[in-house]
């Protein structure tokens, strides 16, 4: 769904959300949303908001219970 909403061919995606999993350590692809941790969900949704690798974009305290080796690892991409 986000990749056609961003436009973005097959093999775009394939390959932005490669990185995104093993960055951000998302939950496994058959794992519904619904029964992820709020965590999960946070990392979900910052990944869906950075799959299209936007200029800009405003965090509005995202950083609840932050890790910082994946902080660090985030913004490195």
């Amino acid at each position: 769904f986000f990749a056609n909403l961003y436009e973005m061919d097959k093999m775009e995606f394939e390959g932005r959300y490669e990185v995104l999993q093993k960055v951000l350590e998302l939950p496994s692809d058959d794992q519904k949303v619904l029964t992820c941790s709020g965590g999960q969900k946070r990392r979900i949704s910052f990944a869906i908001a950075i799959l299209c690798e936007p200029a800009l974009l405003f965090l509005d305290e995202w950083v609840k219970n932050p890790q910082i080796d994946l902080l660090d690892m985030t913004f490195s991409l």
